[in-house]
């Protein structure tokens, strides 16, 4: 279809606080910026090594195994993380190229006006 507009892909968030977030910088809808991130991964393998690195490297996490269960330094409850594939939030990426929509048309571009009445 000539004119269409193509989606760029999903992007995910990965939790992590925007100053030690490994991601690109994201514009996000203004309900969602006072959250703890505006950065973003291209998948969802990305967004849980980031995530993993900061429990680890920053909070003091250990994973003995290389697997997703963590311990904590305190020894408190063992922390598992979802599976990479599936982790973080999945996020429209917004639209390439213009938003203007030239085939639809405003309320007020074909309307003549008068009542409207039934058969």
């Amino acid at each position: 279809m000539a004119g269409s507009v193509k989606r760029k892909p999903y992007c995910h968030l990965c939790g992590t606080p925007r100053e030690h977030c490994g991601g690109a910088p994201a514009t996000m809808n203004a309900m969602l910026k006072g959250g703890q991130t505006s950065k973003a991964h291209l998948t969802a393998e990305q967004a849980f090594a980031c995530y993993r690195n900061y429990l680890v490297n920053v909070k003091g996490y250990t994973c003995p195994d290389d697997s997703r269960a963590l311990h904590p330094p305190d020894g408190g409850p063992v922390r598992i993380l979802t599976k990479p594939t599936r982790f973080g939030a999945k996020m429209r990426n917004g639209k390439e190229g213009t938003r203007n929509m030239p085939h639809v048309r405003g309320h007020r571009a074909g309307s003549r006006g008068g009542t409207i009445t039934s058969l």
